[in-house]
Parts: structure tokens; C-alpha cells; sequence
């Protein structure tokens, strides 16, 4: 019996994914289960933009990408 591959996925997918996740208008869950991924791996990736800033910010492209807001979370940098 042969175990599954761990499915891998590009920065850009995950960044996508997170700006996705930003809609109001959709729930997390319903992101992550339109994609394929579980909810945890999109909070996981979430945690990740946070704190090691792999995607750069949307709205202007910058390298700042999105800075920890005063309640930790994440924020637009412009």
C-alpha cells in the first residue's frame, strides 16, 4: 500500500487563495472548500503571510506586503 503525495502549492496560489479569503462576502470555509484545501491549511497560509510576509500587498505591489494591525492581524501596508 502506497501512501498519498502531499499535494504542494506555488506562493502565488497561496497568496491568491488569502486575498480570496479577505472577501467579506465569503466565509473562509467556503474559500477553502472552493479551492480543494481544508480551512486549516487556509488559516495556516493566513498565519504565514502574517508573520513571514511571502506575498507582496494587492493593492500597490509593493515588497511591504501586509503589516500586523494593532489587534495582530493582517493589514493592507498603503
Amino acid at each position: 500500500m502506497t501512501n498519498p503525495k502531499r499535494r504542494t502549492y506555488d506562493p502565488e496560489f497561496k497568496r491568491n487563495a488569502v486575498l480570496l479569503s479577505e472577501d467579506p462576502s465569503r466565509t473562509p470555509s467556503e474559500v477553502a472548500e472552493s479551492l480543494g484545501i481544508s480551512r486549516e491549511i487556509l488559516y495556516r497560509w493566513r498565519r504565514e503571510l502574517l508573520y513571514t510576509n511571502f506575498a507582496s500587498c494587492h493593492r500597490c505591489s509593493c515588497l511591504n506586503g501586509y503589516l500586523p494591525n494593532e489587534k495582530g492581524r493582517p493589514q493592507h501596508c498603503c
